[in-house]
């Protein structure tokens, strides 16, 4: 558990799941098992449920599908029959993805017309009918490329550029990578202002890789000539032209700048000593 109350403004304790990878304070959870996610909610009866689980590997979920269904939909249908049918009075933050539009041309808002052509991207757009149908207080709160020093790309980006290595990054792909700490943020303003009901949209503003690694070297005063550009086979891979979302206004204060980039830098550095 972990005490966010800087953030909220009041005391207020986080209870983190974990899958495989424990970590202090986590508690195993198993979403594809239904009683397992029944007994979390009747054992911590949370005020808030923030659903992050399930899949994102692009490739491997177009080729099966099935697996899509066991981690990215039943679990999501389960869990809004348990808040039902248990009388709990949890309410759900649902995040979703920018797949839920074909890719095509970016700046989406919140109202455009979802036209997913990814079976995760199906999946994103199954969860947030499901949830708008159920009753339950909640909101799909649609993000972008999560920018953690941790993992992922952010994370690969930042061991390249801080080892010195010529880096080739597609620049004929937009999309719009997004701070962490400026995601907590708006998790955080959703839940003061009660901000349920419908969808959201949070993201950075949208940019090609190259021209993101380029500002990354930038901020960590690193030579942004060792970033090239190259070209992603759109044709004949998962990548897409423009994802890029436009952030609603509800949220739009918080849009990440250099600032928040410059902390995510810094918990790099800190995880690496």
């Amino acid at each position: 558990m972990e005490d966010i109350s800087p953030g909220m403004g009041k005391g207020c304790q986080v209870i983190g799941t974990y899958h495989q990878h424990a970590f202090g304070g986590g508690v195993r959870l198993d979403i594809t098992d239904r009683e397992e996610i029944r007994k979390f909610i009747a054992s911590y009866l949370p005020d808030v449920l923030i659903w992050l689980a399930g899949s994102k590997e692009l490739a491997l979920l177009e080729k099966k599908p099935e697996l899509s269904r066991a981690l990215n939909e039943q679990p999501i249908a389960d869990l809004a029959e348990i808040l039902r049918t248990g009388h709990f009075a949890t309410k759900v933050i649902y995040v979703s993805s920018d797949y839920v539009f074909d890719g095509n041309r970016g700046g989406y808002t919140v109202g455009d017309i979802r036209a997913p052509d990814t079976i995760y991207g199906r999946s994103k757009v199954y969860a947030e009918d499901l949830l708008a149908a159920s009753g339950i207080d909640c909101v799909s709160l649609r993000t972008s490329a999560i920018m953690n020093a941790k993992g992922g790309f952010f994370g690969w980006l930042l061991g390249q550029i801080k080892g010195g290595r010529d880096i080739n990054l597609y620049a004929n792909t937009i999309f719009s990578p997004t701070s962490s700490i400026s995601f907590n943020r708006a998790i955080v303003r959703i839940i003061q202002e009660a901000l349920w009901g419908g969808v959201l949209h949070f993201a950075g503003i949208g940019m090609s890789r190259y021209h993101f690694g380029r500002k990354i070297a930038g901020l960590l005063l690193e030579d942004v000539h060792r970033i090239s550009p190259a070209t992603a086979d759109i044709a004949h891979s998962t990548f897409h032209s423009n994802f890029s979302l436009v952030t609603s206004g509800e949220l739009h204060d918080l849009i990440p700048g250099d600032a928040e980039l410059l902390l995510e830098l810094s918990r790099y550095d800190q995880i690496c000593r």
